[in-house]
């Protein structure tokens, strides 16, 4: 459960405890009046015994303890996770941690068949990815930039910034999809459908990303003429016969394509770790 201290929630029946994981916590939501750090569930098997296996609610910021007492009698505690500073400089290193290897993941791009030299792929991603899901929407944002300083602190920039900002950018519109989806709810089914929409949103939104900052801030800077880019992708692209159309048969595929298997590789991992990046 990470690092912090516990405090113990008012204390109920068994049955009432046994509820709760009967319902997958919907007793518990009632009860609590709707709480909404108490609003999801993600439900697990827990092995707390050779002979004993129970359902065990978990929740963002509590979960529900089994134990027996002296005399043998079943007991339940619903235990609520307070946020230390030791828990959230866990996440800072954490972040920390990960941006510092999508920084490297960066430096291993990937050509694409259909799109021209100068657009790559890598799997920089799927750690920004995985720090939102793992440990909040904050979390990854803050991964987002720390990929990107440390890559200019290492390797410079050959975009005059654009590049990098942009790249930040388009993190932001990945993860906050994701975070707004993946919010109230923790189950595999809300994981897997945050994903897909924040894949296909940060696809559509970047192609406006795209015709409003990226290409008019390159032909400005670099004095590259938009009938030269436009060129270029004509030649992958036969169906390619304006900027916008460029954009749309272009780079909405290919970013499907990239965020496809970030997430694919991001949900794996995080599927692996059972949620949590450290204990």
């Amino acid at each position: 459960m990470g690092n912090g201290s516990y405090a113990r929630k008012k204390k109920f029946s068994f049955d009432w405890y046994a509820n709760v994981i009967r319902t997958n916590g919907k007793e518990l939501r009632k009860s609590d009046q709707g709480s909404p750090a108490w609003v999801v569930p993600f439900s697990e098997r827990l092995q707390i015994s050779n002979q004993i296996t129970i359902k065990c609610v978990l929740l963002p910021d509590m979960f529900i303890s089994y134990d027996t007492d002296a005399g043998g009698r079943n007991k339940m505690t619903a235990v609520r996770k307070e946020h230390t500073a030791s828990s959230e400089t866990m996440k800072l290193i954490l972040c920390a941690l990960l941006g510092a290897i999508a920084a490297v993941l960066m430096s291993f791009e990937i050509s694409v068949p259909f799109m021209p030299a100068f657009i790559k792929m890598d799997l920089s991603e799927v750690p920004v990815i995985l720090a939102g899901l793992a440990l909040g929407l904050k979390s990854g944002m803050i991964t987002a930039v720390l990929k990107v300083v440390l890559k200019f602190l290492f390797a410079g920039t050959t975009t005059m910034f654009i590049g990098e900002i942009v790249n930040i950018l388009i993190s932001f519109l990945y993860l906050v999809p994701m975070g707004l989806i993946f919010r109230n709810r923790k189950d595999r089914k809300t994981i897997i459908a945050a994903l897909a929409g924040a894949t296909a949103i940060c696809s559509v939104c970047a192609v406006f990303t795209n015709y409003f900052i990226t290409f008019p801030m390159y032909t400005k800077l670099f004095g590259m003429s938009p009938e030269g880019i436009l060129a270029v992708f004509m030649q992958f692209n036969p169906l390619v016969h304006s900027t916008m159309g460029m954009l749309v048969l272009s780079l909405i595929p290919f970013n499907l394509i990239k965020y496809g298997i970030d997430s694919v590789l991001t949900y794996i991992a995080y599927q692996r770790m059972g949620g949590k990046l450290w204990h």
